[in-house]
């Protein structure tokens, strides 16, 4: 069997990655359910203080569709563990998802403004596709000193 250094990141990522694009889409499903469910008062009293429902339930529907790339590409790099020459797959992959999660925070900042608190969550949410990446490269790497 050959070495394949990043093997490992790959799988952890993955894993993690898997957990919380399950958990993204949940959130983002049951945030948009609620938003659906709120009364016209509220939704009134929310347009005043300048938040708009319909671009709230918007950007959960963007996150939801952005951790559910994020749960594909977890799937396509457990699926791909045994499969050297899968790892380019999984690097594109994981590009895509630090893109995905890119576009996301600036559509968050277009709709709602720049704060701290978006740009630690987009910190937060890189963290395991960008491991995800360093493993991808790692194999690629010692793929190409063979």
């Amino acid at each position: 069997m050959e070495i394949r250094p990043g093997r490992k990141w790959i799988k952890a990522a993955s894993v993690i990655m898997l957990i919380i694009g399950i958990c993204g889409i949940v959130v983002s499903a049951a945030g948009i359910v609620g938003y659906s469910q709120m009364d016209a008062n509220m939704a009134a009293d929310m347009e005043t203080i300048g938040i708009s429902v319909a671009a709230q339930k918007t950007q959960l529907a963007v996150s939801g569709a952005v951790y559910l790339a994020q749960l594909v590409a977890a799937v396509i790099g457990l699926a791909s563990l045994n499969y050297p020459e899968r790892d380019r797959l999984c690097l594109g992959a994981g590009i895509v998802i630090l893109a995905c999660h890119l576009g996301n925070l600036i559509y968050g900042v277009l709709g709602s403004g720049f704060s701290l608190i978006a740009l630690a969550g987009f910190v937060l949410a890189a963290v395991f596709p960008a491991i995800y990446c360093l493993g991808a490269f790692k194999n690629l790497k010692a793929g190409a000193e063979d």
